[in-house]
């Protein structure tokens, strides 16, 4: 399931999660969408529980630096929980995350995002 949706209601307040890879070799990149897959789950609500979040990235990489709060990147700051994996040398992932207003108990939401979606359509990749 894929989420469009904008937040309703006072406590519903969507956050950026931010994950940099060590480097950009194929296994760092690997391990950086492990620890994006392990948050995923833990990051339904802001403020998200940071030492759960800590918990997960650091048991997939144990050089994992979590913090969270306004951080400013892609030019503006906004609330957003970022992930350092090593040097923090490498490609990031980031996506905008909505709380679990939109998904269904017990069901698993779905984060693709609007670049690559644009490029699909485009039929570059």
């Amino acid at each position: 399931m894929r989420l469009f949706c904008l937040p309703i209601g006072r406590n519903l307040q969507p956050f950026r999660l931010r994950v940099i890879a060590n480097s950009d070799s194929a296994a760092d990149q690997s391990k950086k969408l492990c620890v994006r897959d392990a948050v995923l789950s833990l990051a339904r609500r802001w403020p998200a529980p940071l030492a759960p979040v800590r918990r997960a990235a650091r048991a997939i990489d144990p050089t994992a630096r979590v913090r969270r709060g306004n951080l400013a990147f892609g030019g503006y700051a906004s609330p957003a929980i970022e992930i350092r994996l090593g040097r923090a040398a490498g490609h990031n992932w980031w996506g905008v995350l909505f709380p679990a207003q939109g998904v269904p108990a017990g069901e698993a939401a779905q984060f693709e995002s609007w670049f690559v979606m644009i490029l699909k359509k485009w039929g570059w990749i």
